[in-house]
């Protein structure tokens, strides 16, 4: 009995749940709307990867230089270190 009830319902809410679905469909978004939101996650990633990765290599890249210029300058006052030291022995020597 259930059952045969609960089928009448469903048959007799048919007309309404068709008329419910009868409203009308909003337009499809443009070309160009698509074309934004397909670009858009490239870019923003682009932009990601420029903010974290390349500014951050040339900032690493900028403290080796550094180190590399304060390194360069530390070997040639050793070098000038040496070459008086031998310097001052050939003059000793003669």
């Amino acid at each position: 009995m259930k059952n045969i009830l609960f089928t009448i319902a469903a048959v007799l809410a048919m007309p309404a749940v068709a008329w419910a679905q009868t409203e009308e469909v909003p337009k499809p978004p443009s070309m160009w709307e698509n074309l934004f939101w397909t670009l858009l996650p490239i870019l923003l990633i682009g932009v990601f990867i420029w903010i974290f990765f390349i500014r951050g290599i040339r900032r690493i890249q900028k403290t080796q230089i550094q180190e590399y210029r304060q390194h360069r300058e530390k070997v040639e006052q050793l070098l000038e270190r040496i070459a008086k030291a031998v310097e001052e022995r050939n003059g000793d020597a003669k």
